[in-house]
């Protein structure tokens, strides 16, 4: 079928077929793969518009809570998670020593309680598991239809576990064998470079396993080799500043490949926060989880992350407005969480208040959210509420992993490499880490990191 499209948007070849394929409902699973600047937003929106203007029910989401916000704010189109969307109570108590959740998390949406929509549109299908694939899967009505749309070579999935073969290779994600299904479209050509854009040139030679410009500044995309990681990036984020490009907001970030070693996020994180806010006015040592060893502080002025999915803040017993003699809920007086109340994982903020008893208050750009010193979760499994202190989810942000950044956007974007991360370079990490950025990136890396950081593919 030939899709009306507005005269912004004339489709090439392969968006025509992406168009014609997401539109066909007989084709119950069609996977969108291509770069960045391919034009994935905009056939979504397309996709979506064609069935919402028929009357079908359709519905976009993404694996995690940036992800979604991310494509809401691209498509002007409401997204939620893909664990919202199937339902998935919420995981309650954790072991104390590994973090593992003591209640089975599983989604209310199966084979026997289908999703209401017609259509599922998902986009970010390269960060999904076979765990979440396959719930997804299963959700799915009589006669409905999922549209996955991704990036192949972006980092895959963290599975909780691997699917090897008889021969010990891993199994592939679920995007890489969805994309091998015949129905599958892969968007070749990529328009933004036709603007000019040095990012997405440079990307795309990593994308294809070839070295992009070294020790060339081009503007918008600068790789220098270092033997001083650290130090230049120290000078680089306080001449950044001189040009009013702040790291210390939450659409500027500096990514590196690992958590551990000196170039991880733990040891950056505390390098960043002596340039980018020094002396806070007031500071506040976090509580931690039993499994984590890492002491954190924040102070006002902080930019943090999120590291857990926490929909609702609230009380237990501030959730229903109806309960029973025995202290049960009333199914349908539930009264539904503000996006005050709730913090997703991955979502950047600036710590704005300390409050005396240990609560914090943090400014997330689209929502300021008040953080509890701690509140009253429930605990299906045990039929019994327990203390949840949230601010243990809570990590400063200053550096981030690129698993921790897949999925969102930044106007500048600074990546760290050194050979002491070997153990987790990869082409896919690289091709990640530069495609976040909208307006420049600036990889700073040694000459041993920066050959298996192209050549790996790792996946």
């Amino acid at each position: 079928m030939d899709i009306n499209i507005n005269n912004s948007f004339t489709p090439d070849t392969d968006q025509q077929a992406a168009i014609d394929a997401c539109t066909t409902l007989e084709k119950r699973l069609v996977a969108v793969s291509g770069p960045a600047g391919s034009g994935k937003t905009t056939i979504i929106r397309k996709v979506y518009e064609f069935f919402q203007d028929r009357g079908i029910s359709v519905v976009l989401c993404a694996p995690t809570g940036k992800a979604a916000r991310r494509i809401k704010e691209a498509t002007g189109i409401d997204a939620i998670t893909i664990h919202k969307l199937l339902e998935y109570n919420r995981p309650g108590e954790r072991d104390a020593k590994t973090g593992e959740p003591l209640d089975v998390t599983m989604p209310k949406r199966d084979r026997k309680n289908p999703l209401h929509y017609r259509v599922v549109i998902a986009d970010e299908y390269a960060m999904v598991n076979h765990t979440l694939h396959n719930n997804l899967l299963a959700a799915l009505p009589a006669g409905g239809s999922i549209r996955m749309f991704g990036d192949i070579h972006q980092l895959p999935p963290i599975e909780e576990y691997k699917i090897t073969r008889t021969d010990g290779s891993v199994e592939d994600t679920p995007f890489q064998k969805m994309i091998a299904r015949p129905d599958s479209i892969v968007l070749k050509h990529v328009y933004r470079q036709a603007e000019g854009s040095n990012i997405l040139l440079s990307a795309d030679k990593i994308r294809k396993g070839h070295m992009p410009p070294v020790n060339d500044d081009l503007g918008d995309f600068y790789l220098r080799v270092t033997d001083r990681p650290v130090e230049m990036l120290k000078l680089h984020i306080r001449q950044a500043m001189e040009k009013d490009i702040n790291y210390g907001k939450i659409e500027n970030q500096v990514i590196t490949p690992t958590r551990k070693t000196w170039i991880g996020t733990h040891s950056l994180n505390l390098v960043l926060r002596t340039i980018l806010n020094p002396n806070p006015e007031q500071t506040l040592e976090l509580p931690r989880h039993s499994w984590d060893k890492n002491r954190v502080t924040i102070g006002i002025g902080d930019k943090v992350v999120c590291t857990q999915n926490t929909y609702d803040l609230r009380d237990y017993f501030e959730r229903y407005a109806e309960w029973t003699n025995e202290m049960r809920p009333v199914p349908d007086s539930y009264i539904p969480c503000p996006p005050t109340k709730q913090m997703l994982n991955g979502e950047t903020g600036i710590v704005t208040q300390i409050f005396p008893d240990g609560g914090i208050e943090i400014d997330f750009g689209d929502r300021i959210v008040e953080l509890p010193h701690v509140y009253e979760e429930y605990s299906s499994k045990q039929d019994r509420t327990f203390p949840t202190k949230p601010a243990c989810d809570v990590d400063l942000a200053f550096a981030l992993t690129t698993h921790k950044c897949q999925g969102s956007e930044f106007q500048h974007v600074t990546y760290v490499l050194n050979k002491s991360a070997f153990f987790v370079l990869s082409r896919a990490n690289f091709y990640t880490a530069v495609t976040r950025a909208k307006k420049s990136v600036h990889v700073l890396t040694d000459q041993k990191a920066l050959r298996p950081a192209v050549l790996t593919n790792r996946r």
